[in-house]
């Protein structure tokens, strides 16, 4: 069988060849660093002894691999799909990339995944290892994918079945989760090394614990940056935070000026493309800062980024266990309505995502086994939303030619927190106090995120979805103290300009257009990709 494998995103971290296969990243044993090549003898031999699940278990870090062995080839993911790779079959073979772009512009005859394309509008990405291209497949978070005449894809990772600690108090874990915290991000700083490290410092509190350690272990070379409206509270908070931890702070005003000039610009179209992969939305919302901090060279090519991605998803905020054990839904239907809600589509399309979720998610009720129910919906969040959208947040920095780690998603410290029983952690309370027990109070940074009583009042009132998102526009637009919660970086008039772009054909699917960046964001990704198409 031919392999021809096209590998074009070389930017931030490059691909290494070794022996014609090919790895990138790097991962840790223990506290023993791998790179590249020392990395890739370890999956060779792990291949070679049939043993390469268990040691995929125990690799701590950010890779992906492609690796032929006696026939065959490998495409390994990390358990984040921290470097995506697609697969699809040809007549002579299997072609694999890293990039949507290779497979669009390919050869073959393509044809857009109609039922992948209800699931892509309704929530911004895709689940399992679908595309929105017939016969394209992506490998999973947790997965590696055997290529030979067909494609055998092996699950060696999953959250669902974590083993969970008994008897701890709340004062033990809260001092184990330091503990873990600080070994997990001085694993980080030894991958990173004396390059300088910036961070994405935005007024909550994932980013701000990442600033925390860096001061505590009075790491050099840090600076913060964010970006939006300059009366936005993230922006004053975030500056407030740097400031008291003494790093250097960069703000980027979100001018209507530069918004326009990204929006009708060729790099809108080909930094969606880059990010895609054909199976997420491309995050837009800090292209413009990045930019505009490359061009004024105060991020040089050897920085790190370092977001903080996903610490409210260990701490528990997605899954709302008091919800769950008394719900008499399944878990398919929790997730639809927690997460499907991008776009809101026609009554005919929306039993057809259902159905597809599977029948495991389709046949549990979420009351009549709490503990499973919760760990499905994890699972499913982990591996869907936050592998597949949230982490690939990355990509933006990867555009820019620059390196990133996410320190959060270190496993000793994920698989610390998802040892812990979903009552002891119900609605991030537990998590929140560990962060400012640990961090934020004892570096004076005890900032509580903003919040609003009419805010909160309003999400509780049940609107039809059409007349509350056009009341929260226009809220929004009239009145500064709604801008400041539904819309502080002035992103709506970002959407108008994307609704420009739609015709009727873009929202057949769809039950009614929303002022919304995300749901524009997609609607206006598939069109590009049904132009392309058109060959």
């Amino acid at each position: 069988m031919k392999m021809d494998v096209k590998l074009f995103n070389n930017r931030g971290k490059v691909w290494v060849k070794i022996n014609n296969d090919y790895v990138k990243g790097f991962a840790f044993i223990g506290d023993r660093l791998l790179k590249e090549k020392e990395l890739y003898e370890q999956l060779i031999e792990g291949i070679k002894q049939s043993r390469l699940s268990n040691l995929l278990l125990k690799l701590n870090g950010n890779f992906s691999a492609i690796i032929s062995n006696d026939g065959t080839t490998y495409l390994i993911a990390d358990k984040l799909k921290s470097y995506p790779l697609l697969y699809m079959p040809f007549l002579e073979g299997w072609i694999v990339a890293d990039q949507a772009k290779v497979i669009l512009e390919s050869k073959q005859q393509l044809r857009l995944n109609e039922q992948a394309i209800l699931t892509y509008l309704s929530c911004g990405y895709l689940h399992d290892d679908m595309t929105i291209i017939e016969h394209c497949r992506i490998v999973m978070a947790g997965s590696y994918v055997k290529l030979k005449e067909k494609a055998d894809v092996y699950h060696y990772h999953t959250h669902i079945y974590v083993k969970q600690k008994n008897s701890r108090t709340e004062e033990a874990i809260l001092k184990e989760g330091v503990e873990v915290m600080d070994r997990a991000f001085l694993r980080m700083i030894k991958s990173i090394g004396n390059r300088p490290i910036f961070i994405p410092l935005s007024g909550g509190y994932d980013s701000r614990l990442l600033a925390c350690l860096c001061r505590k272990f009075n790491i050099p070379n840090v600076s913060c940056f964010t970006y939006g409206d300059k009366t936005s509270y993230e922006v004053a908070i975030s500056r407030q935070v740097a400031k008291q931890l003494r790093f250097p702070w960069y703000y980027v005003e979100y001018t209507n000026k530069l918004k326009m000039e990204f929006l009708q610009s060729d790099e809108y179209n080909d930094y969606m493309l880059f990010a895609m992969n054909l199976n997420t939305t491309s995050h837009m919302q800090d292209f413009i800062a990045f930019k505009e901090l490359r061009n004024k060279g105060i991020i040089p090519d050897n920085a790190v980024i370092i977001p903080g991605h996903s610490g409210d998803a260990l701490g528990g905020s997605h899954v709302k266990y008091d919800v769950l054990r008394k719900s008499n839904e399944s878990v398919a239907q929790l997730l639809i309505e927690k997460y499907y809600t991008w776009n809101i589509l026609r009554k005919r399309y929306k039993k057809l995502i259902t159905k597809e979720l599977g029948q495991e998610l389709n046949s549990v009720i979420a009351s009549n086994d709490v503990s499973l129910s919760c760990s499905l919906f994890d699972n499913w969040n982990i591996q869907n939303r936050q592998a597949n959208f949230i982490v690939n947040a990355v990509r933006v920095y990867e555009y820019f030619g620059v390196d990133w780690r996410i320190p959060l998603w270190d496993d000793e410290l994920s698989d610390f927190w998802f040892s812990i029983g979903w009552k002891q952690k119900c609605n991030q309370v537990l998590y929140n106090k560990y962060m400012f027990e640990g961090y934020f109070i004892p570096l004076d940074v005890a900032i509580y995120k903003q919040g609003n009583n009419a805010m909160k009042l309003f999400a509780r009132i049940k609107l039809p979805y059409g007349i509350k998102d056009k009341f929260k526009c226009w809220l929004s637009i009239h009145f500064k103290l709604f801008k400041k919660y539904y819309d502080p970086n002035n992103f709506y008039l970002w959407t108008e300009v994307l609704k420009k772009k739609l015709d009727e054909d873009d929202m057949k699917y769809i039950a009614y257009l929303k002022n919304e960046i995300n749901a524009l964001t997609v609607l206006n990704q598939v069109r590009l990709i049904k132009k392309m198409l058109i060959k």
